[in-house]
């Protein structure tokens, strides 16, 4: 808070003043000053428009441990599980706090065993309570991490890490309210604390704020080059947006970044097959499954790649083996049964009634396709002339939340002279949409209607 005006420098640049001061006169009085109360609000969705803000959890300074454990967080926090063990691997840190560390950062780097190994039989211990924690999610088991988060908050009510903990069971738990504000408590207590603004970013990505995400996204990978998930993230927004390039251009980067990174070249494969670049891709293909023979996702993408290059039979094998050896992963099993859709297709003559069963299945598993898969079984649906197939497509989206396959759908209906769909279609998506400029578009298109 700023006591009064001050004079403008002799060079006429004056300094810009910080949207957060507040200038008063300076006060002129004789006798002290009368102390000035402040109060914190703020705004909160569908209520009055400001509140008394408590001094409440979210408003609480979070703390770090001192010394190396501190060092540990830190490292933690950047996504660095590497610094995290070795700062602790020094004289002065206990046997059970250094197993502590150990536990997390061998769950940072997926390694589930190791995790166990570094818990050993005392997972209940005290001490070990935010690992176990930890572990727990890893493993499933919600209501025993919530548990434990509980007894870890017992003991540092106002621990930064803690309350990271805490933002992650509140996600499993489907509190995600909460959950983003945990994460940003974290944030802001830890300029560096890559980690939080990712998964603040997944959140907010969830709950349709792009922008937001992407930002966070982007933060999160300036703070910690090596982190390659929040780099990831960005470059499947722009997949789903459709800039190719720039999507290319960022995975470039990631791979020089993490050479032996899985997860970028397996997304650069995909990018190249949608941009027809259909050479490049089989031999991307080619060299990933040799890298990895047993990867599902590389191995449709190889089949992917050698229909792509007119070697359908080669490919149809390919992928029927892989159902035959049971997908467990329900999207890429809806991706197998597409392509082999796609491949029956493209056929001379086309076998479109195994194409429509293959659709039909895929729609059926109920995986994260299911919207635009129903879309696909119109359009095949249509094209051999099988109207209840089609019908069928319609009835069958209007049960998914996927709300731009649900409005392609109810379009695509109309064009058809399908009123009834269209109508059908058009309403859940306007229930899905309430209260945003879509609602209006919508509230247009049931205008056309008969």
């Amino acid at each position: 808070m700023s006591d009064g005006p001050k004079a403008e420098p002799a060079d006429g640049s004056a300094k810009k003043r910080p949207k957060t001061e507040m200038r008063v006169p300076r006060y002129q009085g004789s006798a002290p000053p009368p102390p000035v109360p402040l109060s914190r609000l703020r705004a909160v969705p569908g209520t009055e428009p400001l509140q008394a803000g408590d001094a409440g959890p979210d408003h609480d300074e979070l703390l770090l441990p001192d010394g190396a454990l501190g060092a540990a967080e830190l490292a933690l926090g950047r996504a660095d599980p590497l610094a995290a063990a070795a700062a602790v691997a020094v004289d002065g840190v206990s046997d059970i706090d250094r197993r502590a560390v150990q536990a997390r950062a061998a769950l940072m780097q997926g390694d589930l065993e190791a995790a166990r190994a570094a818990l050993g039989s005392d997972r209940e211990a005290e001490a070990l309570a935010l690992a176990d924690a930890a572990l727990s999610l890893a493993e499933g088991d919600a209501a025993r991490a919530a548990r434990r988060v509980a007894d870890a908050l017992f003991r540092r009510p106002n621990g930064l890490a803690e309350r990271y903990l805490l933002a992650l069971v509140k996600v499993a738990e489907g509190d995600l309210e909460e959950a983003q504000t945990s994460l940003a408590a974290v944030a802001r207590a830890s300029p560096t604390h890559a980690v939080a603004r990712y998964q603040l970013g997944q959140l907010l990505l969830a709950a349709g704020d792009p922008a937001r995400a992407g930002t966070l996204f982007e933060m999160a990978w300036l703070l910690q080059p090596g982190f390659t998930a929040p780099a990831m993230a960005l470059a499947e927004m722009l997949v789903e947006s459709r800039q190719h390039g720039e999507a290319l251009n960022l995975i470039g980067q990631l791979t020089e970044t993490a050479p032996e990174a899985l997860a970028p070249r397996v997304l650069q494969l995909r990018v190249l097959l949608d941009v027809g670049e259909r050479e490049a891709a089989l031999q991307l293909a080619e060299l990933l499954r040799d890298k990895v023979p047993g990867h599902a996702e590389i191995t449709l993408l190889y089949a992917e790649a050698l229909s792509e290059n007119e070697r359908p039979d080669e490919a149809r094998a390919i992928v029927e083996k892989l159902v035959a050896a049971g997908i467990t992963d329900t999207t890429l099993l809806q991706r197998a049964r597409r392509q082999l859709a796609r491949i029956a297709l493209a056929e001379r003559p086309p076998r479109s009634e195994e194409a429509l069963t293959m659709l039909k299945a895929a729609v059926r598993a109920g995986g994260a396709l299911a919207g635009e898969l129903c879309i696909e079984l119109f359009h095949v649906s249509v094209a051999v002339g099988r109207r209840n197939d089609a019908e069928e497509a319609l009835e069958l989206l209007s049960q998914s939340a996927d709300v731009g396959a649900v409005i392609s759908g109810a379009i695509l209906a109309r064009s058809h002279a399908m009123w009834a769909y269209a109508r059908k279609l058009a309403e859940l998506a306007r229930a899905h949409v309430a209260g945003t400029p879509a609602e209006a578009q919508l509230e247009g298109f049931l205008a056309t209607l008969p």
